[in-house]
């Protein structure tokens, strides 16, 4: 069966992990397969944990979403943003700046890594820049043995 977790809050709040991680562990049976598509910005201790336990009783596939934006740092320069409600300018003219916006990335790369390595859980990045049905199927018409638990494609 599939089951989808339908308690998504709006973009303008904060993601709470653990309510819809519960309510997918108590929907699917232990065996089940998990998959988690995300960006992983907001997961937090409490959610990795929850993660754990899902990876404890059932297949559990990570896909982790990223934009290139995040991925390489861009050229020097100052970067207007927005949210749709707040606007900021990301300035990355200097290079501490730029360290540390590289190192934001990275380390949320190194904690999903880590993540479903503690789990068991196959981790797939899939940039926006790439047709995710390719991705995905090709993930998939693997028989889902993803445990080679790292994937990574480029365009």
């Amino acid at each position: 069966g599939l089951a989808l977790a339908s308690k998504i809050p709006p973009p303008d709040q904060p993601m709470d992990w653990v309510v819809p991680l519960r309510a997918l562990m108590r929907s699917l049976r232990p065996g089940s397969l998990a998959v988690i598509i995300s960006d992983f910005a907001t997961l937090d201790e409490k959610a990795a944990r929850q993660l754990l336990a899902l990876g404890a009783s059932m297949e559990l596939m990570l896909v982790h979403i990223y934009d290139n934006f995040e991925a390489e740092v861009p050229p020097p320069g100052r970067y207007p943003l927005t949210d749709g409600h707040q606007r900021l300018n990301l300035d990355l003219r200097g290079h501490a700046a730029r360290d540390a916006y590289s190192a934001a990335f990275d380390e949320r790369r190194r904690t999903l890594e880590q993540l479903a390595r503690q789990s068991g859980a196959g981790l797939l990045l899939l940039g926006t820049h790439q047709a995710p049905e390719g991705v995905l199927a090709v993930n998939l018409l693997r028989g889902l043995g993803w445990r080679a638990p790292i994937t990574r494609f480029s365009a």
